[in-house]
């Protein structure tokens, strides 16, 4: 019977081969990666779209029980823009008994606000107001969704204006209930309207959504609710005040307007961000206050009929400021 020798029988792997071994699932875990993490952002960007549907559903259900949409219950202060008087809680707020969170709703309506807070009730995180695709603390009482003020004009401190065309308008600082309306206007259908939407009068307001609440109906939307933006996603962190305040408190930055290019980052936090990079400082409301994802390519945003759609961030600014209006005559397709 023929036998091997004893060192043959028991060879192991040579270094080479394990160095070439190793090199062969280093690159096969290079070509995976990619794909997982194409997955993973599809699933988040899925998580996202799904909360959009759930909140514009809740608006819809809303809007049908009380005769207008879930709006900010808060007053503007008659000469300081940076008050609100008696704010009882934004949209947020008002949705929630719609999104299974009654006892919430009547927990901060039974206290109030302030009362909620010093309960320990508030501040509060949300599942479904956060983009799992937003790296900002997920533990923070933030949202990653704002009602879409439409081509409000919406002047910033820095005296760096650029968006301020696309409301049809301009502004000085601080902000003036009447802007000087462009002659001709950039975007036609559409007159100038009250700077950060500071007005009480929804025919003001070039959304479905108010800074100060004004009563807006589905029916408003004259356009079409399936060619007017409902709700749209943002970035807490690219905007002081959206990335530490409270989502039941804040009110602007519960908002965002179309002016604003889609997914223009404001990402300079430093105080001297008017003189070194007005273009993306996060205290320039002209430009930080505008709807922002962390998807590439575009965000996600309800129309006013529920249904959730994709835009670019490429978007042709007339054909956005058109969807963002809901009452210009001018049928925009967000296809």
């Amino acid at each position: 019977m023929c036998r091997f020798p004893e060192r043959d029988r028991w060879r192991g792997f040579t270094l080479i081969e394990l160095l070439v071994v190793v090199a062969i699932i280093a690159i096969l875990i290079g070509l995976l990666l990619p794909a997982v993490q194409k997955v993973r952002e599809a699933a988040a960007r899925t998580t996202c779209s799904n909360n959009l549907k759930q909140l514009a559903l809740a608006c819809h259900t809303a809007g049908h029980a009380n005769d207008h949409l879930p709006r900010n219950l808060v007053q503007p202060h008659p000469t300081d823009l940076y008050q609100n008087l008696h704010n009882r809680g934004t949209w947020l707020v008002m949705v929630l008994p719609y999104v299974e969170q009654d006892a919430l709703y009547r927990q901060i309506t039974d206290l109030g606000l302030d009362g909620a807070t010093a309960a320990g009730v508030l501040p509060r995180k949300l599942p479904l107001l956060r983009c799992p695709t937003d790296p900002t603390d997920p533990g923070a009482p933030v949202s990653n969704y704002a009602g879409c003020h439409g081509p409000q004009c919406w002047v910033g401190p820095c005296g760096y204006n650029p968006n301020q065309t696309h409301c049809n308008g301009t502004g000085n600082w601080p902000a003036e209930p009447t802007p000087q309306t462009l002659n001709p206007p950039t975007h036609p259908r559409y007159a100038a309207s009250p700077n950060w939407g500071y007005t009480t009068d929804s025919a003001q307001v070039r959304g479905m959504f108010g800074r100060f609440g004004p009563p807006i109906r589905l029916s408003d939307a004259t356009d079409g609710t399936s060619n007017t933006l409902l709700l749209g996603e943002t970035l807490p962190d690219q905007r002081r005040g959206r990335g530490t305040g409270n989502w039941t408190r804040a009110v602007v930055t519960t908002l965002a307007t179309t002016i604003i290019p889609v997914n223009h980052m404001t990402d300079y936090t430093s105080p001297d961000g008017c003189t070194v990079a007005p273009e993306r400082y996060f205290e320039n409301h002209n430009v930080a206050d505008g709807f922002k994802s962390r998807h590439a390519g575009g965000a996600n945003f309800a129309l006013a009929d529920g249904s959730v759609r994709f835009l670019r961030q490429g978007i042709d600014p007339r054909t956005f400021q058109y969807l963002g209006c809901r009452d210009d005559g001018q049928v925009a397709s967000s296809e």
